[in-house]
């Protein structure tokens, strides 16, 4: 492997023993010096991120950042942490990666474990393109320090599921849809319990108290 020239105190290269010659051999110039700039390594640039699509699933896609109020045991803790499960959701079904989504669920969680199972299997020779869901209100209330409870409203966002390369179901938009939702604060939120209430139904009290408001309403 050649060594680096050696430099003088001004930067100009100093040809070693070798580069010399016998003594009577011409010169090495310094404009034939090697130069070291063309060798330097050039930093990586990041990877192109990707969208999933018709040709296959999401590739260097960034996963959602989790907002600071996840670690903090308020009810906008909780809030943030439901909003920032479904966000993960959305990208583990574009991406088939399902280690953010585990984390942001415990054990005990049975439709949790059923999102990650379903993904699994999905990806094993397949892929999903999944639109963004949105969350368009919430109510939670910390039933003790380290216990929130939770109603919220969401619009799950269209998608594609392919099989074999091949498109296999496609779903618009779901109708705005009502959920419970039970979380439980160890350095952090997370979901214990999800639960489907069926079909956004403004007239239900009982599944859909006033309290619940969009963000935007805030």
């Amino acid at each position: 492997m050649e060594s680096a020239p050696h430099l003088c105190e001004n930067g100009t290269p100093v040809a070693s023993a070798d580069e010399v010659g016998p003594v009577g051999s011409e010169e090495t110039s310094p404009a034939e010096a090697p130069d070291d700039s063309e060798s330097a390594d050039t930093p990586e640039s990041d990877p192109t991120p990707v969208p999933a699509s018709s040709e296959g699933p999401a590739q260097n896609w960034p996963a959602p950042e989790p907002p600071e109020e996840i670690y903090e045991p308020t009810e906008e803790g909780a809030e943030a942490a439901l909003r920032h499960y479904w966000k993960v959701h959305d990208y583990a079904r574009n991406t088939g990666d399902v280690e953010l989504l585990e984390s942001l669920g415990t054990e005990d969680c049975m439709v949790c474990e059923a999102f990650e199972t379903d993904l699994v299997e999905a990806y094993e020779n397949g892929w999903f393109v999944q639109e963004d869901s949105e969350i368009v209100g919430v109510y939670v209330r910390l039933e003790e320090d380290d216990i929130a409870s939770g109603l919220f409203r969401i619009v799950e966002g269209a998608f594609e599921g392919y099989w074999a390369d091949e498109l296999v179901v496609e779903k618009g938009a779901t109708p705005e849809s009502s959920w419970s939702a039970v979380l439980v604060f160890d350095d952090g939120w997370r979901i214990s319990e999800l639960h489907y209430l069926g079909v956004y139904d403004p007239e239900d009290e009982e599944i859909n108290p006033g309290e619940i408001t969009s963000e935007d309403e805030r």
